[in-house]
């Protein structure tokens, strides 16, 4: 990804934070919000950190079905056009193009895998949010019944 400096801001009132990504001439954007609840808790490193994610997460659906699947399809297109032609399927145009598959296959399996990573890093991270933000409540109600 060739990348400017991502766009990062943060909303002390609402908890709400945007990140924006650039790729080339593509904007990935990611946001979270507070959830009401949690307001009592809100930071803007949790917010940003979870926009972040979002952005990369969609930075990588962009690139698995805009650029790596369309370049499959079209390749695999052009292998089918040699066997209808009875092309010579072992000349080194026909190998060029067989590799430029496997290699944009390999890179499509890249990619999910990130894109895996970056979803199970989400799901985890907020649920270890969850835990934290339970007991701190937890030890701050105990805390307040004791000092009564």
């Amino acid at each position: 990804m060739k990348r400017k400096e991502p766009y990062v801001n943060w909303n002390e009132e609402t908890g709400t934070a945007t990140v924006i990504l650039y790729d080339r001439d593509n904007v990935f954007i990611g946001a979270a919000q507070c959830h009401p609840d949690d307001m009592d808790m809100k930071s803007e490193y949790t917010g940003t950190h979870i926009a972040y994610l979002r952005a990369q997460l969609n930075y990588y659906k962009h690139l698995r079905d805009a650029e790596i699947k369309p370049a499959i399809k079209a390749l695999e297109h052009i292998v089918g056009c040699y066997k209808e032609d009875k092309y010579d399927i072992n000349s080194n145009e026909a190998f060029l193009v067989r590799r430029q598959i496997k290699h944009y296959y390999n890179d499509l399996e890249i990619v999910r895998e990130c894109i895996n990573l970056i979803k199970n890093e989400l799901h985890n991270y907020l649920s270890d949010k969850e835990k934290f933000y339970t007991h701190i409540r937890k030890n701050r109600s105990s805390k307040a019944k004791s000092d009564k």
